[in-house]
């Protein structure tokens, strides 16, 4: 590769944006898009540049055509000073700083597409069953206060606004909750705390239902996190989890079966198991 073709390729604003936003994922045309604010065939054209100097490389993730960064491998010595100059140099705010808002954004609506899908297998593998509200809240009562632990970006608080007076959305990541703000923005029923899972600053038995959607399977001590959702539970409260099965089997029936042996006051009523995902409630009975 010649120096000067790859001063050429560099000379380009956008596509140092691009080399840069792929150094921290693989991206799709569209994602690209989305992030640059630029057309499609603006984005297109840099992208074969790119390619066609060997920067990047179009690769498959299952149906998806993603494109990756190769460019650290290939560059000369010669040219690798110049990089690392450039790279500082597209660092600078303001730019980048909402490229990585934006690579954010994208990133957390990609999972959270990703989890739709499993949930449209679920529904279709059961045509008898009718994907309602009903069905999400697990059987859940439907007043006093609610907590969505883990509660991500906040796309679950749309299907219990209605069913409760007051929503916590609870939320260890900030740029998350962030995220989750531009959902609530015009709704004084919920509000959004940043904790760990498993040190929650909510009075004990203050809270009618509790919810670990898609959630428990990610927190490093599901045990110490069910057990702080059983201290801030009221008498006659609700836990209800809907998460993946997995090979490991963490969250099996008989986890839960264990957990509940530590509390005289928690019972297991309901492990439902429906292709890969489980729903499971348990119920405090007594303070």
């Amino acid at each position: 590769m010649k120096n000067i073709e790859l001063l050429k390729t560099f000379s380009e604003p956008q596509r140092l944006r691009i080399i840069n936003l792929l150094q921290t994922s693989d991206l799709s045309v569209s994602e690209l898009v989305e992030i640059l604010s630029l057309s499609q065939s603006n984005v297109s054209h840099h992208l074969k540049i790119l390619k066609n100097q060997g920067l990047i490389e179009l690769v498959k993730d299952g149906s998806q055509k993603l494109y990756r960064n190769v460019l650290n491998p290939d560059l000369p010595e010669s040219m690798t000073r110049i990089w690392t100059d450039l790279k500082s140099f597209v660092k600078d705010p303001p730019e980048t700083l909402e490229d990585d808002r934006k690579l954010i954004h994208v990133l957390t609506k990609r999972e959270n597409n990703d989890l739709g899908k499993t949930f449209n297998a679920w529904r279709k593998q059961q045509p008898d069953l009718v994907f309602t509200a009903e069905v999400a809240l697990g059987g859940m009562p439907r007043s006093g206060l609610a907590v969505d632990i883990g509660c991500g970006t906040g796309d679950f608080f749309k299907v219990i606004e209605n069913s409760f007076e007051k929503i916590i959305g609870v939320e260890l990541s900030f740029n998350q909750l962030l995220m989750a703000k531009e959902r609530i923005s015009r709704n004084d029923q919920t509000v959004l705390l940043q904790s760990d899972a498993t040190t929650i600053p909510i009075r004990n038995g203050a809270v009618n239902a509790v919810y670990f959607r898609m959630a428990l399977r990610f927190i490093n001590n599901p045990q110490d996190a069910l057990s702080e959702a059983v201290r801030i539970l009221t008498k006659y409260g609700k836990i209800s989890i809907i998460d993946q099965l997995d090979s490991s089997n963490s969250l099996s029936h008989n986890f839960f079966k264990k957990f509940i042996k530590d509390y005289s006051n928690l019972q297991l009523i309901k492990y439902n198991t429906i292709s890969s995902l489980f729903l499971c409630v348990l119920e405090k009975d007594r303070d």
